[in-house]
């Protein structure tokens, strides 16, 4: 219990020193791949989240009847944004590997089927082969058209026909400008620097850079609640077993390769987001059981993520099915069995509430089934988690 105090507490200054960073960054119910690979989530299939520097998550079972023990501290962060980085809109809308890539660590506690109890540390890896791209309300709110406009003016004034201004009618130079407010300030500053074409030249291009760049007081540079379409994530993750409670002894033995695909509709609203998950793996849902050899699954599943119209409340629900390609040979007991056609199939419904724009509190529900009897007979898991974002470091 004064572990799980302890790291409550550590997860509570994460979100205070978050909070301390100007960041309002829209959270996801936790999902990655180093949690997902030792059985510490009942989430298996990730959607696409925030760009935080560093997201902490403990998760903490009500009832966990699987055999594991997730009450330890679990991180993640991208090496991108441990600092602050102004971007353009031109960079952001783009799919970039390294900006995407995202390292996940967790550990816990496993008993196996002969109750032996041992450590367990998972690590996983993910970025996106293609990220979404900035949404139309977005795109209005940032005037993306604005730095072509205000080229077109400096265009103009370089024509020849600045020479004449004092004559020609200032709204020649803005006609063509969309935004109102923006139409006036650059004819204000026309006005104002008529008789100095360098120091007006200097100001239009300022103003085209200020405005071209993605620096929004929100956090819209890492917020991904911002990007709407289509997404895809490529992930691996393995895990590191340590059956006799020592770093000098450690076994592989659970590794998975998989793509997320989420397609996020664009509305003014509401975020929902719909998920579909493929992926090759080597182990069971149930945490507790080890494979004495060369196991081989497919995985399939379907998710949908609904952040609630002015509330701070999230809801998902997601199924996944996991089909056996190999004889699976498993303890069950004291015995060693080989299992054949095997399957097994897992489905979650998670709540989720924003504490604060930076911290999520999340209760999940979970049951695994299957066909083979190397399977706990009631594998249901009720999970509580808190989870909070770091910003990036400013400069």
């Amino acid at each position: 219990m004064k572990k799980v105090l302890i790291s409550f507490g550590f997860i509570l200054l994460f979100q205070f020193t978050a909070n301390s960073q100007e960041t309002d960054p829209e959270l996801q119910i936790p999902g990655s791949p180093g949690m997902d690979i030792i059985g510490v989530q009942n989430v298996e299939i990730s959607k696409p989240g925030n760009y935080t520097g560093v997201y902490s998550s403990l998760i903490s079972p009500i009832i966990a009847n699987n055999g594991t023990i997730p009450t330890n501290l679990a991180l993640e962060f991208s090496p991108y944004y441990l600092e602050s980085r102004d971007l353009t809109y031109k960079e952001l809308n783009k799919t970039n590997l390294f900006r995407d890539f995202k390292i996940s660590i967790a550990s816990n506690s496993v008993t196996d089927s002969d109750s032996n109890h041992f450590s367990r540390l998972g690590m996983g890896f993910r970025t996106n082969l293609i990220s979404g791209k900035i949404n139309n309300p977005v795109k209005k709110k940032m005037t993306l058209s604005v730095p072509a406009e205000i080229r077109t003016t400096i265009n103009k004034i370089n024509s020849g026909i600045f020479g004449n201004i004092d004559t020609a009618d200032v709204s020649k130079f803005v006609d063509h400008i969309t935004d109102k407010e923006l139409r006036q300030r650059v004819a204000d500053i026309i006005t104002g620097n008529k008789d100095n074409k360098d120091k007006l030249l200097n100001m239009l291009t300022e103003l085209n850079d200020e405005i071209d760049k993605l620096v929004e007081i929100d956090g819209s540079r890492w917020d991904y609640s911002l990007r709407t379409g289509h997404f895809v994530e490529i992930a691996f993750a393995l895990a590191l077993d340590f059956p006799k409670n020592t770093i000098e002894y450690s076994d592989i033995n659970r590794w998975g390769i998989w793509l997320n695909y989420t397609f996020r509709p664009e509305s003014k609203n509401q975020a929902i987001d719909f998920s579909a998950l493929v992926r090759i793996s080597d182990y069971s849902f149930d945490p507790s059981v080890t494979f004495n050899n060369g196991a081989l699954f497919a995985d399939l599943g379907v998710s949908v993520n609904w952040k609630i119209p002015k509330s701070k409340f999230v809801v998902s629900g997601e199924f996944v099915s996991k089909v056996g390609f190999t004889d699976i040979e498993a303890n069950k007991g004291e015995n060693e069995y080989t299992f054949k056609s095997v399957t097994e199939s897992k489905w979650n419904g998670s709540v989720g509430y924003q504490i604060t724009p930076n911290t999520l509190w999340s209760v999940s529900f979970s049951d695994i089934n299957g066909n083979s009897s190397y399977l706990k007979n009631n594998s249901m898991q009720i999970l509580m988690g808190l989870s909070a974002a770091l910003a990036p470091i400013r400069k």
